[in-house]
């Protein structure tokens, strides 16, 4: 994800094993545990999230879930009184806990879905960023179609670096739809996972 190795107690399909050799120690370690209701001296505390003078961040959601992001963007841990296997924890866990991982780790986490266009040059990287519910991803999925590369859905990944200048991170291959746009595209909904049980999303 993103070029970095993740270790995660949380089976993630959506996230291509690593090929090649293993870091001695993975990026990002996701596993579950005990999270306090209050961060201690916190510098920011909302409805959901709060901020510690450390820089950990918690992320408290209503259905039961809570994340909880180390100050290095290295360690998630995650309390939840949902079922294990349920897609709301990764929805979640691959949406807004990756994009407060990637502020932690010092890349910019855009609201956009983003496609890897070929031209003369070479592949270049195309994000459309909008609220919610605008379509970026069904227009992700149009330019796939067109022989464009899924680079993000929904959450794109930037990072700055002197040497190499702007560059988009690819997150991983899945897109979500739907079930109108789904149809649309001659996927069939019943086949592929809800990403969450109250949504006809997919």
């Amino acid at each position: 994800m993103c070029g970095w190795q993740v270790l995660s107690a949380l089976p993630l399909p959506e996230l291509p094993p690593v090929e090649g050799a293993h870091s001695p120690e993975p990026d990002i370690t996701i596993a579950f545990g005990d999270i306090p209701d209050e961060l201690p001296e916190p510098s920011f505390r909302g409805p959901l999230l709060q901020v510690g003078s450390d820089g950990a961040t918690r992320l408290g959601l209503p259905l039961g879930l809570t994340f909880l992001v180390d100050p290095r963007g290295r360690h998630v841990t995650i309390a939840t009184k949902l079922p294990a296997d349920s897609p709301a924890i990764r929805a979640f866990l691959l949406g807004n806990v990756l994009a407060l991982i990637c502020l932690r780790r010092g890349a910019l986490p855009l609201h956009a879905s983003c496609v890897g266009v070929p031209t003369a040059q070479g592949e270049v990287a195309i994000a459309f960023a909008a609220p919610s519910g605008s379509g970026k991803s069904t227009l992700a999925a149009a330019l796939v179609a067109r022989g464009c590369r899924l680079l993000a859905d929904d959450l794109t990944v930037v990072s700055h670096r002197p040497e190499t200048g702007i560059h988009v991170l690819p997150t991983f291959p899945r897109v979500r739809l739907w079930r109108d746009a789904m149809e649309r595209f001659g996927y069939t909904p019943e086949a592929c996972e809800r990403v969450r049980d109250e949504m006809d999303k997919y």
